[in-house]
Protein backbone atom coordinates (compact mmCIF):
# COMPACT_ATOMS: atom_id res chain seq x y z
CA UNK A 1 0.00 0.00 0.00
CA UNK A 2 1.34 3.45 -0.84
CA UNK A 3 1.71 6.11 1.80
CA UNK A 4 -0.39 9.24 1.72
CA UNK A 5 1.47 12.44 0.83
CA UNK A 6 2.04 14.72 3.81
CA UNK A 7 -0.59 17.36 4.39
CA UNK A 8 0.62 20.89 3.76
CA UNK A 9 0.96 23.08 6.83
CA UNK A 10 -1.67 25.75 7.31
CA UNK A 11 -0.58 29.17 6.21
CA UNK A 12 -2.41 32.29 7.30
CA UNK A 13 -3.05 34.62 4.36
CA UNK A 14 -3.79 38.29 4.93
CA UNK A 15 -5.18 40.99 2.68
CA UNK A 16 -3.29 44.30 2.46
CA UNK A 17 -5.53 46.02 5.02
CA UNK A 18 -5.00 43.30 7.63
CA UNK A 19 -1.27 43.23 6.87
CA UNK A 20 -1.17 47.00 7.25
CA UNK A 21 -2.86 46.79 10.64
CA UNK A 22 -0.22 44.27 11.70
CA UNK A 23 2.67 46.51 10.61
CA UNK A 24 1.04 49.80 11.57
CA UNK A 25 0.85 51.19 8.03
CA UNK A 26 -1.92 51.67 5.46
CA UNK A 27 -3.20 49.04 3.08
CA UNK A 28 -1.93 51.23 0.22
CA UNK A 29 1.60 51.11 1.65
CA UNK A 30 1.35 47.31 1.88
CA UNK A 31 0.22 47.13 -1.77
CA UNK A 32 3.20 49.28 -2.74
CA UNK A 33 5.57 47.00 -0.82
CA UNK A 34 4.01 43.98 -2.54
CA UNK A 35 4.43 45.60 -5.97
CA UNK A 36 8.08 46.34 -5.10
CA UNK A 37 8.62 42.64 -4.36
CA UNK A 38 9.12 42.77 -0.60
CA UNK A 39 6.47 40.12 0.06
CA UNK A 40 3.09 38.81 -1.09
CA UNK A 41 1.73 37.51 -4.32
CA UNK A 42 -1.14 38.46 -6.54
CA UNK A 43 -3.96 35.97 -6.83
CA UNK A 44 -6.83 36.83 -9.13
CA UNK A 45 -5.92 40.51 -9.15
CA UNK A 46 -5.73 40.80 -5.34
CA UNK A 47 -2.61 40.84 -3.18
CA UNK A 48 -2.31 38.18 -0.48
CA UNK A 49 0.46 38.09 2.07
CA UNK A 50 1.57 35.14 4.19
CA UNK A 51 1.81 35.94 7.89
CA UNK A 52 5.39 34.56 8.22
CA UNK A 53 6.52 36.95 5.47
CA UNK A 54 5.20 39.90 7.47
CA UNK A 55 6.88 38.76 10.66
CA UNK A 56 10.19 38.37 8.81
CA UNK A 57 9.80 41.79 7.18
CA UNK A 58 8.97 43.43 10.50
CA UNK A 59 11.96 41.86 12.22
CA UNK A 60 14.52 42.24 9.41
CA UNK A 61 13.69 45.32 7.37
CA UNK A 62 16.43 47.89 7.89
CA UNK A 63 14.57 50.89 6.50
CA UNK A 64 13.35 53.30 9.12
CA UNK A 65 10.54 55.82 8.90
CA UNK A 66 11.28 59.46 8.33
CA UNK A 67 13.52 61.45 6.11
CA UNK A 68 16.82 59.74 5.22
CA UNK A 69 20.05 61.15 6.56
CA UNK A 70 22.20 63.19 4.19
CA UNK A 71 25.86 62.31 3.64
CA UNK A 72 26.94 64.35 6.67
CA UNK A 73 24.56 62.36 8.89
CA UNK A 74 22.19 65.27 9.41
CA UNK A 75 18.44 65.14 8.97
CA UNK A 76 18.27 68.70 7.64
CA UNK A 77 20.22 70.91 5.28
CA UNK A 78 23.24 72.99 6.17
CA UNK A 79 22.84 75.93 8.50
CA UNK A 80 22.21 79.23 6.70
CA UNK A 81 23.50 82.41 8.27
CA UNK A 82 21.71 85.71 7.70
Amino acid sequence: MSEKPPKPERVVLLDPNAAGAFLGVSGKQIRNLCADGHFGQKIGGAWVIQAPELVWYRDNDRRRPGRPLNLAGETHGPEVED
